[in-house]
Parts: structure tokens; C-alpha cells; sequence
């Protein structure tokens, strides 16, 4: 194999040979290298900054909410989990699917119930409206 020649880059201060490692302020003593595991950020940190600047933040939430309210749907209405269907969420507007007059009259008496549940998700839900599938 070819041997590649060095590069510009600055080595990570826990690669370098003989170091230990000892970082202070972000560079090594003595050495112009920086320390990169220092600025490292952890995925919780990382993920809605990421879905922030790809516009996708808001898709993410409704995802949550629908989640959020399907397992809800499933531990409070036994019967009817496959009769409500969280649909959709956007503008604090949270849309549930009803297959017949049934099910939304059973949604519609726990109605409260499902809100202060999604309140204490911290979700944000300023309405729920339940629509019949045709």
C-alpha cells in the first residue's frame, strides 16, 4: 500500500503518541493541537438542532403526538384501538379517525381525559376533533 502523505488536519489529542491526553482549554500543553472530543455533543443535544435546521421539527412533534395518543387509545378504549386512528397534528389541531358513530361517541365522553394525558406529555393541544372515515 501507497503511504498517504500528513495531513493539515490536527491530530485528536487522545490519538497522539506519548500525550496522555491532558487538555486544557482545548489544546494541548505545550502543542498547538486541539482537543475534539471536547466540543462533542451528546444525540439529545444534537437531534433537535439537526431537525430545526432541516425544517423537520415540527413533523417530529406531530409524530410524538399521534404516538402519544395512539397508546393512549390503546390502554383507555380496549375495544376500539383499531376502529381510532390519531391521524394527524399540526397547528395544536390533533385529528382522530373514527370508523363509526360508536367509537366517536366513546372518544368523544374521554375527550378531556386524552388532553390533560397529552398536557402531561407536555404537548401543546389547543383542540381534538374526531372525524368519520367515509
Amino acid at each position: 500500500m501507497a503511504s498517504r502523505p500528513p495531513s493539515s488536519i490536527p491530530t485528536p489529542a487522545y490519538r497522539q503518541a506519548g500525550q496522555g491526553g491532558g487538555c486544557i482549554n482545548g489544546t494541548i500543553p505545550n502543542s498547538k493541537t486541539i482537543c475534539y472530543h471536547q466540543t462533542m455533543y451528546h444525540i439529545k443535544e444534537l437531534l433537535p438542532k439537526v431537525l430545526k435546521k432541516r425544517g423537520l421539527q415540527d413533523h417530529a412533534k406531530a409524530s410524538h403526538v399521534i404516538l402519544h395518543t395512539q397508546e393512549w387509545i390503546i390502554t383507555e378504549l380496549e375495544g376500539y384501538q383499531d376502529q381510532l386512528i390519531a391521524k394527524s397534528f399540526k397547528d395544536g389541531i390533533l385529528l382522530i379517525n373514527a370508523e363509526n358513530s360508536v367509537c366517536a361517541q366513546e372518544l368523544n365522553q374521554v375527550l378531556l381525559e386524552l388532553k390533560e394525558h397529552l398536557s402531561e406529555k407536555g404537548h401543546n393541544i389547543l383542540e381534538i376533533r374526531i372525524i368519520r372515515s367515509q
